[in-house]
């Protein structure tokens, strides 16, 4: 449990070791385009502390309100749905523009706040297929000061003696990408991985999205270019081996995603990356930095996202 707070939620506080500090609570939380938001909640150990009792912080006092109006939160006993157990979550549509702000209580620890607001959607991109990749072209809107993210997914069907099987994935980053804006090419970016409620740094090998800088393209044309891994594409990948299904048809489709994250979520993102890609920190040859958080008096994120996408689309192997 102390890997929770040295790495998956990371706080905005130097890390000595010493006399234990005092527990803290740690928010993970990404508001956006879902029908459901989850909710993670947890209790940090402080360094040369233990851990006593459940992980699961079910008598937590939760507030989540959308523009100032508490919404209604549930508790996941046992998974529900998309809904991981011991995590909390709200059903019900939040739109671009609105405001979500998250308090959360236990007892004999400091309670925490924080705020983000929802961006609004990617601005209308058009697609096109370049080799083993995908170049999305569109118009930066200058006004706005969110994040883009792009993304290609892969659905997988395989059928066998009336036996159907669907997979879904994104489709990780290949090699180096770029975005231009007007004749600078811009190589600012970073791979992650995101479902639509948690995150993972590229370095754990869960990633499929790469989220450049918007003040990086300042209102004008934008392209972003993106080659996907050629293992991932076409016949003969499998997500799950499943020896039912040897010898099964199969077919591919694709589609092409562009998200718009605030920039909470980048710098959060960023953060993580570059204490984990920081091998001094990691030996102990240099201090490990604070990482990046907006929770008061706590840790973790929370952060808003959008996302535009094509239709389902099938591509000549060719």
């Amino acid at each position: 449990m102390v890997s929770l707070g040295f790495a998956l939620e990371a706080c905005q506080t130097d890390f000595f070791l010493g006399e234990p500090t005092s527990e803290e609570l740690c928010l993970i939380c990404f508001p956006g385009q879902r029908d459901t938001t989850i909710i993670q909640l947890y209790k940090t150990v402080p360094i040369g502390g233990w851990y006593d009792g459940s992980p699961y912080l079910k008598s937590a006092n939760i507030v989540f309100t959308v523009d100032g109006e508490r919404q209604v939160v549930e508790y996941a006993e046992e998974p529900v749905g998309s809904v991981p157990k011991g995590c909390w979550f709200f059903v019900g549509a939040i739109t671009s523009g609105q405001q979500v702000e998250v308090k959360a209580s236990v007892e004999n620890v400091p309670a925490i706040c924080a705020k983000t607001t929802i961006p609004f959607p990617s601005p209308a991109f058009e697609y096109k297929w370049i080799s083993s990749g995908i170049e999305v072209s569109f118009v930066d809107d200058v006004s706005s000061n969110d994040y883009y993210g792009l993304a290609v997914v892969c659905e997988q069907t395989l059928e066998k003696d009336g036996k159907k099987r669907i997979t879904v994935h994104n489709m990780p980053p290949y090699s180096e990408g770029y975005g231009t804006h007007e004749i600078a090419v811009v190589r600012d970016y970073y791979d992650t991985g995101f479902t639509g409620w948690s995150l993972w740094p590229k370095w754990t090998g869960y990633y499929g999205v790469r989220v450049w800088k918007d003040s990086a393209f300042n209102g004008a044309q934008v392209k972003l270019a993106m080659a996907v891994n050629p293992a991932n594409f076409g016949s003969g990948y499998d997500a799950e081996y499943d020896p039912e299904m040897e010898g099964a048809a199969e077919s591919f489709r694709y589609k092409v995603c562009l998200y718009s994250f605030s920039e909470e979520f980048f710098k959060y993102m960023s953060a993580l990356d570059y204490q984990f890609l920081n091998d001094y920190a990691t030996y102990g040859i240099v201090p490990m930095m604070p990482s990046y958080t907006n929770i008061t008096a706590g840790c973790g994120i929370l952060a808003g996202w959008t996302m535009s996408e094509s239709e389902w689309m099938e591509i000549d192997d060719n």
